[in-house]
């Protein structure tokens, strides 16, 4: 790389750190470089800046703000694409955690969710909890959206498609008859 380059590739915040309004928004230019970031393909990067907003948010908006959680969530996906499923997983729950608190038990953050954590049990093979989390979030999108919205219509193909995973588990590990 040339200097350009490399000067291009650097980009330098300067903002009064002592207001929480001020606080607030270098947590989402932090959240949006992040997201950026993501686009790019820059897991470590990214996760780098998720950590930095969180602990903004955290400290200026408290631990159950929607902020926090849509940041948990987000470094979830992260840690989901990583293979750290137990991590994410965790930070799965903290963000639903929040959002059940704060938007409510119905909300279509609470279904995205428990699709997400249906995803994380189904990379665990797990296929009998991902269809149980997958028709939580097949349910409060119906709720939300109706029968015959596509958020709708396809979390209730991903139950069935799971379903027949957690049916056919047990004759994967039947011999086949014939050759003893």
């Amino acid at each position: 790389k040339d200097d350009d380059e490399e000067e291009n590739n650097n980009i330098v915040l300067v903002v009064d750190s002592n207001s929480e309004n001020n606080q607030s928004q270098v947590a989402a230019l932090y959240n949006n470089m992040a997201n950026v970031l993501r686009r790019q393909g820059s897991l470590m990067e990214e996760m780098k800046y998720y950590e930095m907003a969180l602990a903004i948010w955290r400290n200026v908006l408290g631990d159950g703000h929607s902020k926090v959680a849509d940041t948990y969530n987000n470094m979830a996906c992260v840690l989901d694409e990583q293979g750290e499923l137990t991590r994410a997983m965790d930070l799965y729950r903290k963000a639903l955690s929040i959002w059940k608190r704060v938007l409510g038990d119905q909300h279509a953050k609470v279904a995205d969710i428990h699709y997400n954590i249906s995803i994380v049990y189904e990379k665990k093979d797990q296929f009998t909890e991902a269809a149980l989390e997958c028709s939580k979030a097949c349910d409060i999108y119906q709720k939300n959206y109706g029968i015959n919205h596509s958020e709708t219509m396809d979390a209730q193909q991903e139950v069935m498609r799971l379903k027949a995973l957690v049916v056919d588990l047990p004759s994967t590990n039947q011999p086949t008859g014939g050759n003893d």
